[in-house]
């Protein structure tokens, strides 16, 4: 069987460029990116809207849940089947979601909502190993990190897209001076004063707010057929592992691949690693939300300008990862990304501390977005290697396992910051905490990631 260190194994001389490759895979994948976060954004703001904030908490667990209970045949589906049969298909359960989620949002059906979140986090599922194992099928290894650096900053972007347009989108139709269209009924609430409650102070304009959720749900709808149609374009390749078994036992067989993972242990490290920046990373979304909404008493518009800062700061990490982790030097750059996303949360601590004036804003948009520079160095480097690492008739098993381990440690993370909200931990001291973990791994890996060590055999079948 062909390594997958081999450049050229496998690769028939008819190929498309890479150029062209990179192209449909970055479209596909940001598109794909792009319809989350509007999708997610637009029904955040139509439930708070409605005075039903709890359900961003139902919709975040059922969108990860997936992750966790279906990650073993995800993988199997990834290595049993040409991965751009997977991708295709999981291209069309993506439209059958945002026909069920444009119409949850034209009716504000909660349930379609909600069941919309259900059916993206199963196509998430089977999407990524799908899409992520066939990134070193169709690059040199030497060049998996570069595109995965780029990848991620135009994933960014999409990710940027989605969140702006969503209010964009649900504002259409809205009368000068009006509701935006975030509302459809008049609210129940009465009790707070005049001027106190954007929701309550004036009687939406119906027919403006139904043209401002009819084109949000006609946006997400026509990004997914848009999705679906270019997903033919990804390049063919025969399955990996035609002969591979169906995992019959689920999540125990993603525990099972998980243990044998640990036969390789620089893989065991980098999966793990990877898991705990992406706790950090969910937790500091919350973070962010506390500092602006409590902190600086900002409006929801002007928070998510913050969580835009951190973004950004991700999209330039990524792109120096690719630069500077070239010709396996990536291990070495872990520590410094640990340290200057920690140096960021610190900082930011400091602004909340202070949070005295509007310069303090500022500092702490600039420390959010050296935390993500930091995490995007980081991140890149682990999510190229768990690409290329494992064998080509187990990469989807080894990339669905690493999802399920992220998104077992997301939902962990979600719960220290219910714990440390209940227990009333001020925001300064909650990005003093990151900031201290951060520079902890940091220095571990100085210690233990100093360069890729030599792949042993690992038999996960």
């Amino acid at each position: 069987m062909p390594s997958p260190q081999s450049p050229g194994a496998g690769r028939p001389s008819t190929l498309p460029t890479h150029n062209f490759i990179f192209a449909v895979m970055a479209a596909a994948y940001a598109l794909g990116v792009f319809n989350d976060q509007f999708f997610k954004q637009s029904a955040s703001l139509l439930a708070v809207g409605e005075g039903r904030a709890s359900l961003q908490g139902y919709a975040a667990a059922l969108m990860a849940l997936p992750f966790v209970l279906l990650a073993a045949p995800a993988g199997w589906c990834a290595d049993r089947f040409p991965k751009r049969t997977v991708i295709i298909a999981s291209k069309a359960l993506e439209v059958v979601a945002m026909m069920a989620g444009a119409l949850g949002l034209y009716l504000l059906s909660w349930p379609l909502v909600l069941l919309m979140v259900l059916i993206m986090g199963a196509q998430s599922t089977l999407f990524s190993p799908a899409l992520n194992g066939a990134i070193p099928e169709c690059f040199p290894p030497e060049r998996v990190l570069p595109v995965n650096g780029v990848l991620k900053m135009t994933t960014t972007a999409a990710m940027l897209a989605g969140i702006i347009l969503a209010g964009v989108a649900l504002a259409a139709g809205a009368q000068p001076g009006g509701q935006s269209g975030i509302a459809a009924e008049p609210h129940p609430v009465v009790s707070a004063p005049p001027g106190d409650n954007p929701y309550t102070d004036k009687a939406p304009n119906a027919t403006a707010t139904a043209t401002g959720r009819l084109v949000a749900g006609g946006a997400v709808l026509l990004v997914a057929v848009l999705g679906f149609l270019i997903s033919w374009a990804v390049p063919g390749r025969p399955a990996a592992n035609p002969s591979a078994r169906f995992p019959r036992r689920g999540p125990l067989d993603t525990l099972n691949d998980l243990r044998r993972c640990r036969r390789d242990p620089f893989l065991w490290r980098v999966l793990k690693l990877n898991a705990f920046i992406w706790a950090v990373a969910a937790a500091l979304a919350l973070w962010i939300n506390q500092l602006g909404l409590d902190v600086f008493a900002l409006d929801e518009r002007e928070t998510s300008l913050l969580l835009t800062a951190m973004l950004a700061g991700l999209v330039v990490g990524g792109g120096l990862a690719g630069r500077l982790g070239k010709e396996g030097r990536w291990p070495k750059l872990l520590g410094w990304a640990a340290l200057t996303a920690s140096a960021g949360g610190f900082l930011t601590a400091v602004s909340a501390g202070w949070a005295a004036s509007a310069g303090t804003i500022w500092l702490a948009a600039l420390s959010l977005a050296v935390m993500g520079a930091g995490g995007g160095m980081f991140l890149v480097p682990l999510e190229s290697f768990v690409q290329v690492r494992p064998e080509p008739g187990e990469k989807g098993r080894i990339i669905a396992a690493n999802n399920a381990l992220a998104f077992s440690a997301i939902m962990l993370a979600g719960l220290a910051f219910a714990l440390a909200d209940w227990l009333g931990l001020p925001s300064a001291a909650g990005f003093i905490l990151l900031a201290g973990l951060l520079a902890g791994v940091g220095l571990w890996c100085y210690r233990h990631m100093r360069q890729v060590e030599p792949r042993p055999a690992v038999d996960l079948n």
